[in-house]
């Protein structure tokens, strides 16, 4: 998995969409069983090619509207 900045995360996300290529995205929190490191953390997932994608906050990250845009508006 490639740690990443969250912009490269929501260029990824407007590339797919633009292919029309299937992804998705979680949200996990320090407690989280699937959480690397006890950090918040948001993982990108490219359906079609398998690659993912992982960007780390020290605190809980505001809320990632354009990515929930792009994911829900998404055809």
């Amino acid at each position: 998995m490639k740690e990443v900045e969250m912009s490269e995360i929501i260029k990824q996300a407007e590339e797919c969409n633009k292919k029309k290529i299937m992804w998705h995205f979680h949200i996990l929190t320090p407690d989280c069983a699937f959480s690397q490191n006890k950090r918040y953390s948001i993982v990108f997932e490219n359906e079609k090619t398998g690659e993912h994608m992982i960007t780390f906050f020290s605190e809980k990250p505001p809320r990632q509207e354009k990515l929930e845009i792009l994911f829900h508006g998404r055809a």
